[in-house]
């Protein structure tokens, strides 16, 4: 099958303009970030967390506050370490890997990978649920084609090329002005020996005989 210049040119523009609507649909916030949904689990987990220590601590059992801590971590594929740290600098409770991170980050503020939410008791605060999350931000060699929305138009740039050269390459055949005109015509011009052709309102070639080419 024989490659279409016009068709391929058309379908290159439609997929031009479709990936420019993705692309400005992501800086306006119209598609889902998958960056804000994690962010919010994150928010959502640490908050649970906090609230169960804090209701652990009301029964002054370390041994419980571990075991809570242990589980709800390990149901979290996303939490590297988590602990429960006293305002002093105590380690309460703490997963393996929390107390070796915890000094690299003594003085780091709350971020996307690292935070921490108070915890308060009646005579103040108490202390702090720490809790360390696989980087937000991927250390590939090519980040940025991690991200949800390069994935969306590299598809739609593969996928929608081959579709739209079909569909414009079988439209463009039935617009091909040329059909309009019966075999026989164009047989019966073809065996004049004088040029024929034939051309729109537009002054657009439709159709021209043998001699003329």
């Amino acid at each position: 099958m024989m490659i279409s210049m016009p068709a391929l040119r058309i379908s290159a523009g439609l997929v031009a303009m479709t990936l420019g609507l993705l692309l400005a649909s992501h800086f306006l916030g119209l598609l889902p970030s998958e960056q804000e949904h994690r962010l919010r689990e994150r928010q959502q987990f640490c908050e649970t967390l906090a609230v169960q220590m804090s209701l652990v601590l009301r029964d002054e059992d370390t041994g419980l506050a571990q075991s809570v801590l242990t589980t709800l971590t390990q149901r979290n594929p996303d939490v590297r370490s988590a602990a429960l740290r006293r305002t002093n600098g105590e380690l309460i409770a703490a997963t393996n890997a929390h107390p070796v991170q915890t000094q690299a980050f003594d003085k780091q503020s709350t971020n996307s990978d690292f935070v921490k939410v108070p915890i308060h008791s009646s005579g103040g605060r108490w202390g702090a649920v720490e809790v360390f999350f696989d980087p937000m931000i991927s250390h590939s060699l090519i980040p940025f084609l991690d991200m949800p929305v390069i994935k969306l138009m590299l598809f739609v740039a593969l996928i929608g090329a081959l579709l739209f050269y079909v569909f414009v390459r079988r439209a463009l055949k039935h617009l091909d002005p040329s059909n309009v005109i019966p075999a026989r015509v164009k047989a019966t011009l073809d065996v004049l020996a004088e040029g024929v052709v034939l051309i729109d309102d537009n002054d657009n070639v439709v159709l021209a005989n043998e001699s003329f080419a």
